[in-house]
């Protein structure tokens, strides 16, 4: 049985995955499918493209990840290290600090 992604990585986790530190945590993630992205999400990368080829580029990577809906929820335990981050919009744990 596949696991379900559990974490989303913003623009700016990904914009900080060449520094070690959130390499060691991000990388493992990505390679066992466990991150996903949403069209907010994509939106904001795809923004930032340099050239059409960039996009292109972005827009080919973005679509290998699985993507949650914006009207879809989900109730997920918060994790020992987010649980004094303010869960807003329910989705405290999905979002990873680095």
């Amino acid at each position: 049985m596949a696991v379900a992604p559990q974490w989303l990585a913003d623009k700016s986790a990904l914009a900080r995955l060449p520094q070690q530190p959130v390499a060691t945590r991000l990388e493992p993630l990505l390679i066992n499918g466990l991150v996903a992205t949403t069209p907010i999400i994509d939106l904001e990368i795809l923004y930032s493209a340099l050239s059409l080829a960039d996009y292109e580029s972005l827009l080919s990577e973005r679509r290998a990840l699985p993507s949650y809906p914006l009207t879809e929820t989900r109730q997920i335990a918060p994790s020992k290290s987010n649980t004094d981050w303010p869960d807003l919009a329910g989705i405290g744990s999905l979002c990873m600090t680095c």
